[in-house]
């Protein structure tokens, strides 16, 4: 796919110098965008994508200086360039072109040859300016970052260390950077590691390998891994940078719950014949529970019966909630009681 070229703004409402500008910025490799008044040519700034503006100052809306300094005031466009191309070349008319913030004024008419010279050194210098904003905001990225991200060459030198990697594995920048990466990997996991190396030096990323490292006091830490390859702008391969995260907490809690699992084996057994009891049992209650309410409307039941079932009813409706709750049994939790240690019904359910 071929890369996205500059693309340079005109603002120009001569339509014979537009033209020209046109077709001589595409021959010189740009993309062009054009328009003949100022404020088209703020929404487009406004919505990026622009490298360079070339800018007339006789609009016929808003006047060219006025069109430079709200560019010099929006945020995140202030290094924009910024080519005043007009034909008033009194001194006062640069001098102005230039307090409004112009990066550059070309008085008409113009050298085609030396306004494309121009247009070539300002898009390199606002490129420069972008890669290395970009490259000021990764290493604070880098510096804040809570995960440890060491850089090193293709034969483990390590040449970057962040704040996190002398948290994580112990060392100071100082007594890192210049030594091999082999230090932190244990002698089992060498060759582990020059495999993955190789596969960096094919291009390869290595993402998320769970393997162990080495502190400076010598402690064995569990750490999930990404491994990147590291190119320069040319595309050249120059070293890998890794990004670790400490997972020994985690490792530690899944083999406590491995081992709970296991001891709890038997317990599942038990939970679920309880609950299948249960079941069971439920379904037996829905006769008696049926009858009795059936006794209960019955228009000629002695009364000196009527008393008896409505307190049969009420301990069937209390072993029928006991019942339901022992269906909803998920763990085993023990209370103490006087005759020694008992179920603990209400927190052992699941809630609902």
């Amino acid at each position: 796919m071929r890369p996205a070229q500059p693309v340079v703004l005109i603002v120009e409402d001569d339509p014979a110098i537009n033209t020209l500008l046109v077709d001589l910025l595409e021959s010189g490799g740009y993309d062009v965008i054009t328009t003949t008044n100022g404020g088209d040519a703020l929404e487009y700034i406004a919505a990026g994508g622009i490298d360079l503006i070339l800018l007339d100052l006789m609009l016929p809306d808003l006047d060219g200086l006025e069109v430079c300094r709200t560019v010099r005031a929006a945020e995140g466009v202030v290094a924009l360039p910024v080519l005043i191309l007009t034909a008033r070349g009194q001194d006062q008319d640069v001098r102005a072109g230039f307090a409004a913030g112009a990066d550059d004024y070309i008085v008409k008419p113009f050298s085609a040859p030396e306004l494309l010279a121009r247009v070539h050194v300002w898009v390199r210098t606002h490129q420069r300016l972008q890669v290395n904003e970009a490259l000021g905001l990764l290493a604070a990225i880098v510096t804040c970052a809570e995960d440890a991200i060491v850089g090193k060459a293709l034969d483990g030198v390590i040449t970057s260390w962040n704040p996190a990697a002398e948290q994580l594995y112990g060392y100071t920048a100082t007594e890192a950077i210049g030594q091999s990466v082999v230090m932190l990997i244990p002698s089992e996991r060498q060759a582990e590691f020059w495999r993955v190396m190789d596969a960096i030096r094919q291009g390869v990323r290595v993402e998320h390998d769970e393997t162990v490292r080495l502190r400076k006091d010598g402690q064995r830490i569990d750490v999930s891994l990404c491994i990147s390859p590291v190119r320069n702008a040319a595309g050249r391969l120059l070293g890998a940078a890794t990004i670790a995260r400490n997972i020994t907490a985690r490792k530690r809690a899944e083999t406590a719950l491995r081992q709970a699992l296991q001891r709890e084996g038997q317990l599942q057994g038990v939970l679920l014949a309880a609950r299948e009891l249960a079941h069971l049992v439920n379904n037996d209650l829905v006769v008696p529970v049926g009858t009795l309410e059936v006794l209960q409307y019955h228009p000629h039941l002695p009364p000196e019966l009527r008393d008896l079932v409505d307190e049969a009813m009420l301990a069937l409706l209390g072993a029928a909630q006991h019942v339901q709750q022992f269906q909803r049994v998920v763990r085993v939790e023990i209370k103490d009681t006087p005759v020694g240690p008992s179920l603990d019904l209400a927190r052992s359910v699941e809630r609902v």
